[in-house]
């Protein structure tokens, strides 16, 4: 019973987690509130282009450069900490989020 719980949770779930790394990669646009910490993690992106820095590179994209690499962070904290604590659930709340930010995008063109 206690798995039917956690499955209809992240069904109902996984589209608002969606809308919201959606809502924060739009917050990155110009004139927008964290524009600057986007500017901030580009320009990081563009300083450490020689080969003895690139290594560093790799940690920007999981702190907003891109919402698919940002995904499992953001996820893993709200799902462990509202929904359950089951790992194979959670491989699946990933999946869903990935499908609805793949149907937002197309749809909202985004």
């Amino acid at each position: 019973m206690e798995v039917v719980k956690v499955v209809v949770a992240i069904l109902l779930s996984s589209p608002m987690m969606a809308g919201l790394l959606l809502f924060v990669q739009k917050c990155f646009q110009s004139d927008m509130i964290f524009r600057r910490y986007y500017l901030w993690l580009n320009y990081l992106w563009i300083k450490w282009w020689r080969k003895k820095d690139r290594w560093k590179r790799k940690f920007l994209k999981p702190i907003g450069l891109c919402v698919f690499c940002m995904m499992p962070y953001v996820t893993a904290l709200v799902y462990f900490t509202l929904i359950s604590s089951n790992i194979i659930l959670f491989f699946l709340y990933i999946g869903m989020i990935y499908i609805w930010i793949e149907i937002f995008k197309n749809k909202l063109k985004i």
